[in-house]
C-alpha cells in the first residue's frame, strides 16, 4: 500500500489554482506547510520537496511528521490554518486560530465560529481576503467619532499554513 501512496504523491497535479495562490500570497505573508506526510516512509518527505521546487514553490519552512498539528500552530502563533482534515481543523480552532476547512465531497460538516468551509483555492484567496480587508477596516468609535484601525501590525506579515 506504501509504494501506492508514494507513487500516487509523486504523479498527482496540484489543484486547480494551488500554485498561483500561494505565490501570491507569499508576496505578504509567512508561509508554512505542517504536514503529516513522512510518518509512511522518507519518500513523502523528497517527493513533496521536490515538488515544492519543480512548481517553485517557495515556503518559509516545511515541517514534517507533525502528529499534533494544534500545538505546533499555537506555538508559531499563526493568523490562519488550511487543513482538509476536520480533526486537525476542529483541535486547531479550539486553539483559537482561524481556520480555512478545505471540505471534500465526503468531508464532514463542522459548526465552529472560527471556521470556514472552503472548496477550491478560489475560496480561500476570496476569505483570506475578506480576512485582510476586515483587519484594514476603519473602527469609527460611536462615543467621540475618531477613526482607529483594529489590529494592523505592519512590522510583521501574518502567519498562513496549509497542510
Amino acid at each position: 500500500m506504501q509504494k501506492y501512496i508514494v507513487a500516487i504523491q509523486t504523479i498527482a497535479p496540484l489543484m486547480p489554482c494551488a500554485k498561483e495562490s500561494i505565490i501570491e500570497l507569499n508576496l505578504k505573508h509567512d508561509l508554512y506547510c505542517i504536514t503529516a506526510r513522512g510518518f509512511l516512509s522518507s519518500d513523502e518527505i523528497t517527493i513533496t520537496n521536490h515538488r515544492f521546487l519543480l512548481d517553485d514553490i517557495k515556503l518559509k519552512s516545511i515541517f514534517f511528521n507533525m502528529e499534533d498539528k494544534a500545538e505546533f500552530a499555537k506555538n508559531l502563533r499563526l493568523d490562519l490554518f488550511i487543513d482538509d482534515r476536520p480533526k486537525n481543523v476542529l483541535a486547531i480552532a479550539e486553539k483559537g486560530i482561524k481556520c480555512l476547512y478545505f471540505k471534500d465531497a465526503k468531508g464532514i460538516n463542522i459548526n465552529h465560529p472560527l471556521v470556514q468551509e472552503v472548496h477550491s483555492w478560489g475560496e480561500i484567496m476570496y476569505y483570506i481576503d475578506q480576512i485582510e480587508k476586515d483587519k484594514n477596516k476603519p473602527n469609527i468609535s460611536k462615543s467621540n467619532n475618531k477613526t482607529e484601525n483594529n489590529i494592523i501590525n505592519t512590522t510583521t506579515p501574518n502567519n498562513t499554513v496549509w497542510e
